[in-house]
């Protein structure tokens, strides 16, 4: 025996003697002990498996990653799902829920909100929030899926992280909100899926009852664009849409839906402060997820040669990016997967380091997207004696409230600030800010304030509850 073999025989029992005094596993010292010694079958084994490896494996752990996070710390919404559920104890009128207001005189969201009023009466407030959830989730997720299967017979490991990183995005942040919105997304990008007579008429038949539940979906009728037909049954399928649209917000609104329209304008002009939903949407390149998809978008295009689809998508990118909101960001994704589809089929990852990369990416993405959810342990929870009228500082408490105290007590400000008085807008302003003025809170008659921003406590604020960072305050009259 040589030298270098007795060295190698050494250095084998040393690391055996370590791993069985630390690990005490005698299966798996065999099993490290063994690679050392036929590491040249190993690392070709592992090589091999890195170029064969389709991702599914990887893709169901992160899905499975995903669902663990979910029922470890069960996912909250921050704003409108909470209104929602909540919109049957108020007999649908959203002006008994935020009273003070120029809320239209019918609900807004109908369709959805009965939906949600009936599974709530069967499995409660919560499993009905979880649920909307988590039918969000899914009807993106086999979306995309769909998408995938129609420019590729068999998903790659490329297509495993390509969906892991479109999840990654702002997206899943919004299908935790489970708004109507989300839904209509949904429906709109399926036009894509839409080849056949049948699965057109079912697409139709969708966007009717979907239309049921937003007053403004009229806004998302233009994914019909997308459908594998002739312009005149494109034509067809929009005076449709439109017209029943029209016909049902019409008889629903008493003859006021034209009119009531104008709000919009009204809302906006009359807000004291800007909110989130409508920012810019070029803060989303600020994203490393979105800036990739969009690279890989132009690139994409770029590359190969365009069709009438591409168009259609171009087409209807430009439309919602006349909003210049953030808030259409599943629109955009959904749309920019439809871009990279084609030019991805026929591409595939060879460097090994990047393949690794590749295999691992849906794990990352998965805790990532999780991560965009708001606890529902950490919503306000409070119960308010009925009849109180609570302000809040447009934030979750402004939804949380009412859905905790369904039907019991009243919140301002409403969920749109510019149907709010200048007051009451004033005063949330100065609640976000830390401090709130005594006579101008008792003016509004408010008899409870719920936040988590006073750094000031006035004097007429009498603290009955904390929980997670929030407080709740009775107004001392």
């Amino acid at each position: 025996m040589n030298r270098a073999a007795l060295f190698k025989l050494t250095l084998i029992w040393a690391c055996a003697a370590v791993l069985w005094d630390f690990i005490g596993n005698p299966a798996l010292a065999v099993a490290i002990l063994g690679t050392l010694w036929y590491r040249r079958e190993a690392t070709a084994l592992f090589v091999n498996g890195l170029e064969h490896d389709s991702g599914a494996g990887g893709a169901c752990l992160a899905l499975v990653l995903f669902i663990g996070y979910a029922l470890i710390s069960p996912p909250g919404a921050a704003d409108d799902l909470l209104r929602d559920i909540a919109s049957g104890a108020y007999g649908f009128d959203y002006r008994k829920m935020y009273p003070g207001t120029t809320l239209p005189n019918y609900d807004m969201y109908l369709g959805f909100d009965y939906a949600l009023s009936a599974l709530n009466s069967y499995i409660g407030p919560r499993a009905t929030l979880h649920a909307v959830q988590a039918i969000a989730v899914a009807s993106f997720l086999s979306l995309f899926v769909f998408l995938c299967r129609q420019s590729s017979v068999k998903l790659r490991a490329e297509h495993y992280a390509l969906l892991a990183v479109a999840f990654a995005t702002p997206l899943s942040g919004r299908l935790f909100l489970g708004r109507p919105e989300i839904f209509l997304t949904a429906w709109g990008l399926a036009a894509a899926l839409a080849t056949t007579p049948r699965r057109i008429a079912l697409w139709v038949a969708g966007g009717l009852l979907c239309s049921t539940g937003y007053w403004l979906a009229a806004l998302y009728f233009p994914f019909a664009l997308l459908l594998r037909a002739g312009w005149k049954q494109k034509g067809a399928v929009l005076v449709l849409l439109f017209g029943f649209h029209l016909g049902y917000w019409h008889l629903i609104s008493n003859g006021d839906y034209l009119s009531s329209l104008r709000l919009l304008s009204v809302w906006t002009a009359n807000r004291l402060t800007t909110i989130q939903e409508t920012q810019s949407f070029l803060q989303l390149l600020l994203n490393p997820y979105f800036a990739a998809l969009s690279l890989l978008a132009a690139v994409s295009c770029a590359a190969r040669k365009l069709t009438g689809r591409d168009y259609a998508v171009f087409a209807l990118i430009a439309f919602f990016a006349l909003s210049g909101m953030v808030r259409y960001v599943a629109v955009w994704v959904g749309l920019l997967l439809m871009l990279i589809l084609p030019w991805l089929a026929n591409q595939s990852v060879r460097p090994l380091a990047l393949r690794a990369g590749l295999l691992v990416t849906p794990l990352f993405c998965a805790a990532t997207a999780f991560s965009q959810a708001a606890s529902y342990g950490s919503l306000p929870a409070f119960q308010l004696p009925a009849g109180a009228y609570v302000l809040t500082s447009m934030d979750t408490a402004t939804f949380a409230v009412p859905y905790f105290n369904a039907g019991r007590v009243q919140v301002a400000p409403s969920m749109e600030l510019g149907a709010n008085t200048h007051e009451v807008q004033a005063l949330a302003a100065q609640l976000t800010h830390g401090k709130l003025s005594c006579d101008q809170l008792r003016a509004q008659g408010f008899t409870h304030v719920v936040e988590n921003h006073l750094t000031q406590i006035p004097a007429c604020l009498r603290l009955i509850a904390i929980r997670r960072g929030w407080r709740a305050w009775q107004v001392v009259q």
